[in-house]
């Protein structure tokens, strides 16, 4: 019976083995393609990717998460818009609280006069006034002379009126506004020798509105003013304004 005897490999036996097997192993590998887009998020390990793995300026800023990136420069204000149209006018607001009443202002007043004799040495016709040419006290500059017989009243508003006047005759006397009688102030006496007082409130809403006291138009008589009443002394005829508001 023959037996065969089991050789051992000889040394370039076992190299030359070991390098086929290497050649045909890479060969296999190379064979082996990853598709592409395969690789993802489960596929990567935990910091797999580093900074130095990321190619620079390769990503954008959507790629990092909100307050990772630091905020640049503040730039330049941008040129003014164009105004825009006006809005609707909006409706009217609830009244306010009155307020507190105001201190009284300072009085306004003025006196004057005549004394006969020597003034008011002609009688006074219908439709003619009686003169009152002498200053008395006066405070303030609402009312002030235009000349013996005719007064101005430089601020609209209301005022008193008062006056007395000496006569010989009956008669009557008014206030005459602005060239118009005012009806309501008329006064006036049946007896001889007396004086004529009146007393009237004058509304204007006129600046510098003129009066005067005037014997009404359509009377039958002339007044005569009367001197030296009851004694040597010269009597007056006096005007008073004061206004009121």
């Amino acid at each position: 019976m023959m037996h065969v005897l089991a050789r051992r490999p000889s040394p370039a036996m076992v190299v030359a083995s070991i390098a086929l097997f290497v050649a045909l192993s890479g060969g296999t590998y190379a064979a082996i393609k990853i598709p592409r887009n395969s690789v993802g998020a489960q596929q990567l390990k935990k910091s797999a990717v580093t900074s130095a793995k990321v190619r620079d300026r390769s990503l954008l800023a959507k790629d990092f998460r909100a307050g990772q990136l630091p905020a640049g420069p503040k730039g330049s204000d941008g040129a003014t818009g164009l105004r825009g149209p006006a809005g609707a006018v909006g409706t009217n607001g609830a009244d306010g609280a009155r307020g507190a009443t105001g201190p009284i202002g300072p009085a306004e007043f003025a006196q004057f006069y005549a004394l006969m004799p020597p003034d008011n040495p002609a009688t006074v016709p219908p439709g003619a006034a009686v003169d009152f040419p002498r200053l008395g006290p006066q405070s303030g500059d609402s009312i002030f002379r235009v000349d013996a017989d005719t007064f101005r009243l430089g601020k609209p508003g209301t005022y008193r009126v008062s006056f007395q006047v000496p006569v010989n005759e009956a008669g009557q006397l008014l206030v005459e506004l602005n060239g118009s009688e005012l009806g309501y102030t008329v006064v006036g006496r049946a007896n001889n020798s007396s004086q004529i007082v009146g007393d009237a409130l004058v509304e204007t809403t006129v600046a510098n509105s003129v009066f005067d006291i005037v014997n009404p138009v359509g009377n039958s008589g002339s007044l005569t003013i009367t001197p030296l009443a009851g004694g040597s002394r010269a009597v007056s005829a006096s005007l008073v304004v004061q206004r009121l508001e």
